[in-house]
């Protein structure tokens, strides 16, 4: 069909990441010319994240923006401020950053944030696929959380393709 094997693999987001770039769009656009031309192909988009993972850079994150309201320095440049800025909040000698983010921020508040960046993406790539082909048929599966595909990744959209029976 002309079109590099790397560019039609799917759409992957970094964690805590909502926004679709050209190259997103470019691949959506690619997958509904694919069905156009394909019209008894099955395609389907399956959705994959490590959402431990996405929830530990969110907690990360989060508490980096509390600790540059707090400061007005960048937790990214100054870890060794920021850890002493966690250990202070959670009233501990010692914080590993990761760790003591997750514990000020809270598992409600970080699965609740983590959803919606879930929800958000799956709205996005949805909306930019009917966008780019309004007859389209593509669906986003989101297979079992306990998938190995899970482990490790990135908030990933996996272009899986079948003949229909």
């Amino acid at each position: 069909m002309g079109v590099d094997p790397d560019e039609i693999k799917g759409i992957q987001f970094n964690y805590a990441d909502t926004t679709l770039t050209a190259l997103h769009l470019r691949r959506i656009k690619l997958f509904t010319d694919v069905e156009k031309k394909k019209p008894d192909m099955k395609i389907e988009l399956a959705y994959y994240n490590d959402i431990g993972l996405e929830k530990q850079a969110i907690a990360v994150e989060e508490a980096g923006k509390l600790f540059n309201t707090a400061t007005g320095a960048d937790y990214n440049k100054d870890k060794t401020m920021f850890s002493s800025f966690l250990a202070e909040k959670l009233q501990s000698d010692t914080v590993n950053i990761v760790s003591g983010s997750m514990q000020l921020i809270g598992n409600q508040k970080l699965d609740s944030i983590q959803n919606s960046f879930a929800q958000k993406r799956i709205s996005k790539i949805e909306a930019a696929l009917h966008a780019a082909y309004d007859s389209t048929k593509i669906k986003v599966l989101i297979p079992n959380k306990e998938v190995p595909e899970n482990v490790g990744s990135r908030p990933d959209f996996e272009l899986k393709c079948s003949m229909d029976e």
